[in-house]
C-alpha cells in the first residue's frame, strides 16, 4: 500500500476514512501501525493549515468552525446535545476524549489544539459573555 502525504482537504478526508476503519485494531498489528502513520500525516497537514498557538481549545474550536463554515447546529449534531455544546462553548464543561475524538475523526480538527489544558468558568460567575445556543430545525 502506497502512503502519500496529505496535500488537500480531499486527501485529508480520504485518510480520515481509512483511519476510521483502522482505529480499533490491537496495538502491535500492521493496521494499528498504519493508523499511527496516518495520524502523523494528519497532524502534519493540520499544523501547516492551522496555528497551534490558541490560548485554549475552545478558541481553537471556534476558529475552526469559522474557517470551515461550521455552524453551532453542526456542532450540536456532532455532539448530539445542545446543552453539551452550549456548556462547552461557555467553558462550563471540559472537552472529553470522546468529544475530541469526534472533532478529530469527523471534522478533521488538529488534535494538538484540543488537548491543551484550559480553565473552566466558575459556577455563579458573571454570565454576560456566555453563548446561548438556539437550534434551527
Amino acid at each position: 500500500m502506497a502512503i502519500k502525504t496529505i496535500k488537500t482537504d480531499a486527501d485529508l478526508y480520504a485518510v480520515l476514512q481509512k483511519m476510521d476503519q483502522l482505529w480499533a485494531f490491537p496495538i502491535g498489528t500492521e493496521e494499528a501501525d498504519l493508523f499511527e502513520v496516518y495520524a502523523l500525516l494528519v497532524e502534519d497537514y493540520q499544523k501547516k493549515l492551522y496555528p497551534d498557538d490558541f490560548p485554549d481549545p475552545i478558541e481553537a474550536l471556534q476558529f475552526f468552525m469559522r474557517e470551515r463554515a461550521k455552524t453551532v447546529n453542526n456542532l450540536v449534531h456532532l455532539l448530539g446535545c445542545a446543552e453539551r455544546a452550549q456548556a462547552i462553548f461557555n467553558k462550563q464543561q471540559a472537552l472529553t476524549t470522546d468529544i475530541i475524538w469526534k472533532l478529530v475523526s469527523v471534522w478533521g480538527m488538529a488534535p494538538g489544539a484540543l488537548i491543551k489544558p484550559y480553565t473552566l468558568s466558575q459556577s455563579g460567575a458573571d454570565n454576560s459573555d456566555q453563548t446561548t445556543i438556539e437550534i434551527n430545525q
